[in-house]
């Protein structure tokens, strides 16, 4: 069968990086041929942004629930103990950006992070298609650095990608959005010094910028507010009690760093996390 022409003069919406641009049949291809969902020229500009490109996102951006019950009763039938992750610790939290060495002076500034390694301009093919990039790995190359916390077990890994290159801006959005992790937060001790330090600090900017924002103590919590997954839904025990009260004490706020994630320094809270 004569293969045909595919011409196309129409400006393609897709802001991912691939040598596919305006070359419709080409990119329909290969999104079928390697499994990787639907062209972005068919979703929203915002969903487009998120790379998301499988059928599931395609209908979230259409407003289609495409799961039933039926498959949500399969899902969890399919779920085996024996299948389930055994979880050792937290690993890092991954920030993406557009110059290594700059953010990492930046992460020093802002958290006092301490540097621990760096890999410059890294090759590695393993690296690129375990991230997914099976077509670019041979030509992947990525500056990565890992950088402390201090005072956490919180690790810090900053990456810089030179090929293939993706969105330069990050994408901000609400406090209230649906868009994956919401925040990373952070015990700390001097939360009314920390909110003049992050609120002084070039790049960064507090979630709400107009002069009411402040840091604030959550309201009275009432221990029938509280349940544990273990309780009837009217039990109360001691617990619930002592978690009323800790949170009744708990001082927060939140604010965005120059690359996009949101992160809450909290005071207080101090039945979860390590």
């Amino acid at each position: 069968m004569e293969e045909s022409n595919c011409d196309n003069n129409r400006e393609c919406p897709c802001t991912y990086n691939c040598p596919r641009h305006g070359k419709c049949c080409e990119c329909v291809a290969h999104h079928r041929d390697n499994n990787e969902g639907v062209p972005g020229c068919f979703f929203s500009k915002e969903a487009e942004a998120t790379y998301d490109r499988s059928i599931e996102a395609l209908a979230r951006d259409y407003g289609i629930n495409i799961v039933n019950e039926c498959q949500e009763e399969k899902q969890d039938d399919d779920i085996s103990e024996s299948n389930m992750p055994k979880f050792t610790g937290l690993s890092h939290v991954c920030i993406f950006v557009d110059d290594m060495m700059e953010a990492t002076n930046y992460y020093k500034k802002l958290l006092g992070a301490v540097p621990d390694h760096y890999l410059q301009h890294w090759r590695n093919e393993g690296f690129f298609k375990a991230g997914g990039f099976i077509d670019e790995a041979s030509d992947g190359d990525v500056s990565i650095a890992f950088l402390n916390v201090p005072g956490t077990k919180l690790t810090l890994e900053l990456m810089q990608y030179h090929y293939p290159k993706g969105r330069k801006e990050p994408i901000i959005f609400a406090a209230n959005d649906v868009s994956g992790a919401r925040h990373v937060a952070l015990k700390i001790t001097n939360i009314e010094e920390a909110f003049e330090h992050i609120k002084n600090m070039p790049d960064t900017r507090l979630i709400n910028d107009t002069d009411d924002y402040k840091v604030f103590m959550i309201s009275e919590t009432k221990p029938d507010e509280v349940h544990f997954f273990d309780q009837n839904k009217d039990e109360i025990d001691s617990r619930n009690e002592e978690t009323a009260k800790i949170l009744s004490g708990v001082k927060y706020f939140y604010f965005i760093d120059k690359y996009g994630l949101q992160w809450e320094f909290e005071q207080g809270h101090t039945d979860i996390g390590d």
